[in-house]
């Protein structure tokens, strides 16, 4: 009887340590896709505002940096059957709300009609877009929205770049488009954030770095904790400065650091 009871205990022993060694936090598979500019490589590199971010939060728990890129398809798929999977940037809605749990915002990207700062354009709803012209990509969701909309007044073009000069070069009056998508066409153009500016704001998207649920909350208190820590100390906001996406800083964030110049 007691060696049958010893046997248990070391049963149990081992049970609980490959159990806790199994989510240990360098155990995390964490994962991330093509997304510029929040994740995307170059010249084999990982670069981006959120590989910035994670990357500062292994650093201040002391873990491996280590970080996969697939296509996001099969890094999404890996998020939802491996148990210690963490996938970012992924969009935070309604649908995934209870399918994952979450550490962020790490950027917040919106979908709206952008002008020429200089224009001081005055548009209360997408009703009022319609008098202008409008700049789009083709066959993108931006469009698909207009599109749906029954939106005949569009110009689109193949890709951000031409519908950026169209902006600049008063071709057209507004570019329906994401904040993320309209700050990487300006750095890539040499411009600056300044040049244009959201007149309307049609849809946020929150961005966050998504974990599998069966990993243990109170993991994913300590990454909540050191990424406030960060935000707190200023240094989430330099980054976003230091690559001239500030208007993809979160909104929820400025309550621990307010925007600065």
């Amino acid at each position: 009887m007691m060696r049958t009871f010893a046997t248990l205990i070391v049963f149990m022993t081992c049970f609980l340590s490959h159990t806790n060694s199994a989510f240990s936090e360098d155990k995390l598979f964490i994962m991330t896709e093509e997304f510029p500019p929040f994740n995307y490589t170059v010249d084999g590199k990982l670069e981006g505002i959120a590989v910035e971010i994670v990357s500062a939060i292994q650093a201040r728990l002391g873990l491996p940096k280590t970080i996969k890129v697939y296509p996001w398809a099969r890094g999404y798929n890996y998020l939802q059957k491996k148990k210690n999977a963490v996938l970012f940037t992924t969009a935070r809605n309604k649908r995934r709300e209870s399918e994952f749990k979450w550490v962020g915002p790490i950027a917040e990207s919106r979908i709206g009609l952008h002008s020429l700062t200089r224009k001081d354009f005055n548009i209360p709803s997408m009703e009022d877009a319609r008098r202008y012209s409008i700049s789009v990509e083709r066959n993108s969701n931006p469009m698909d929205i207009l599109v749906g909309m029954n939106f005949t007044n569009l110009n689109p073009s193949s890709d951000p770049i031409k519908n950026l000069k169209k902006l600049l070069g008063e071709r057209n009056d507004l570019w329906f488009t994401n904040t993320a998508v309209a700050s990487r066409t300006l750095k890539q153009v040499g411009k600056k954030e300044s040049e244009i500016s959201l007149v309307y704001e049609f849809k946020t998207t929150h961005q966050f770095i998504a974990f599998n649920k069966n990993v243990p909350d109170s993991m994913i208190a300590r990454w909540q904790d050191v990424y406030e820590e960060m935000v707190r100390d200023g240094l989430v906001w330099q980054m976003f400065k230091k690559h001239s996406l500030t208007s993809l800083y979160p909104r929820a964030l400025e309550k621990l650091y307010p925007r600065s110049p």
